[in-house]
């Protein structure tokens, strides 16, 4: 039904980008004695060759470049998504939280270090990185601690980890969030995905982090974000690349989260998320409870959100001339869904759930609903049963954004809050 929207020209870029998706490979790992739960273990994805940005090692020939990197807490799991190559991947324990090695922090990497051959279409086993003590460091790689591989593991140059922009800036606009639905890659390429603050960090505030739902943007949560108190709370917004597989997307904005709680040292948020992005929101938040550090998330509030997923993206799997990733993920029944079920009923979290139900009935959606997602999806049993609240509104699936009604509810619930 969607892709009736897309021209020619763009399925046919849509179609070339899900061909690479398809040849990328997921390398995934975890840290083995990370020795203080609350110490930021930052990992990077590295290449050595002759690319124009790179990093000289000082008295070798080899040339290294950090093409990706995360931050994760403890002995945690971690994933890089790449293309098919050689690649060598580092990580370090960041006492100090400054994303430089120092001599006096731990460090470990895959193999001698060895290169990690990716070949397109082959899984690889998970890797193990396991923390060395400096004195080893030292003596079984000692120059890693040399200046230029101080600055080769850094994330300070990071353009997209709390950015400032404007709720109104483009890069927060509707066509980026059309663009990263129908061509998530040219959407990471164009760096409009991650956590962009709209004001100056303020360590006095609360963040809350607001999330989009598929095909959107920041700027779908305008009248939301600005009905918030701001002398109490800093709103985020967690922009993503819609089209993507949840699970990816779940695990790079984990890191990207982990990294600002490691610059900024806050353990405390509210997080708020509009359809799809309740179903990303709550995979992020296992993510997040799951580490050893503490986190403190007193708050999460769905909007209008699929929990047992949507019909459409069935159909778009079984008939589309062009197959979007994430339909696999949202297709009721599906791994990620049934997963996501069961970790709502092992993991409590102080859940408010609000939902629309304006809609009509029709050919395409027989079903009570409020014009994009059915009442039954909306309302799946297992959610509403470990909601500390449901409560609905005569209010359609977008107009719900808008509502005011929604918007008292909203920061009735956030006032209720601590500080």
């Amino acid at each position: 039904m969607l892709l009736t929207l897309q021209s020619g020209c763009s399925l046919i870029k849509t179609n070339q980008e899900i061909k690479e998706i398809d040849s990328a490979v997921t390398i995934t790992g975890k840290i083995q004695n990370a020795k203080k739960p609350d110490t930021p273990i930052v990992i990077g994805l590295f290449k050595k060759g002759k690319e124009k940005a790179r990093v000289k090692e000082q008295g070798k020939k080899n040339k290294y470049t950090l093409l990706q990197s995360t931050v994760v807490y403890g002995n945690s799991a971690f994933e890089f998504l790449t293309e098919e190559d050689s690649y060598y991947v580092a990580a370090f324990a960041d006492i100090n939280q400054d994303f430089i090695l120092q001599k006096n922090e731990s460090a470990g990497w895959y193999g001698k270090p060895s290169a990690l051959k990716v070949i397109s279409g082959k899984q690889i086993p998970p890797i193990q990185i396991t923390l060395k003590p400096p004195a080893e460091v030292s003596i079984d790689m000692p120059s890693i601690y040399d200046a230029n591989y101080q600055q080769l593991i850094t994330l300070k140059n990071n353009k997209t980890l709390g950015r400032i922009l404007k709720i109104t800036d483009p890069s927060l606009s509707h066509s980026v969030g059309q663009l990263g639905l129908w061509h998530p890659l040219e959407f990471v390429k164009q760096q409009k995905h991650g956590v962009f603050f709209l004001q100056d960090y303020d360590p006095k505030k609360i963040p809350i982090i607001f999330f989009h739902g598929i095909g959107g943007s920041g700027a779908d949560l305008k009248s939301l974000i600005a009905s918030v108190d701001t002398n109490k709370f800093q709103p985020w917004v967690l922009q993503y690349p819609s089209g993507l597989r949840l699970d990816l997307i779940a695990s790079h904005s984990s890191g990207e989260i982990n990294k600002l709680r490691s610059k900024y040292h806050f353990d405390q948020y509210v997080v708020i998320a509009h359809s799809m992005g309740g179903l990303l929101a709550r995979s992020i938040i296992e993510r997040q409870l799951s580490q050893k550090r503490e986190v403190d998330i007193p708050l999460f509030i769905s909007i209008s959100t699929p929990w047992n997923g949507h019909k459409a993206a069935t159909w778009g799997i079984e008939g589309a001339p062009v197959v979007i990733p994430v339909w696999f993920d949202i297709a009721p029944g599906s791994p990620y869904l049934k997963r996501l079920q069961q970790q709502i009923a092992k993991t409590p979290v102080k859940h408010h759930l609000l939902f629309s139900y304006k809609g009509n009935l029709s050919l395409i959606n027989s079903e009570n609903n409020d014009g994009t997602v059915t009442l039954s999806s909306e309302l799946l049993p297992v959610v509403q049963s470990h909601a500390e609240e449901v409560y609905g509104f005569d209010v359609d699936h977008v107009g719900i954004l808008e509502h005011q009604e929604m918007l008292d509810k909203v920061n009735q619930r956030l006032s209720e809050i601590v500080f």
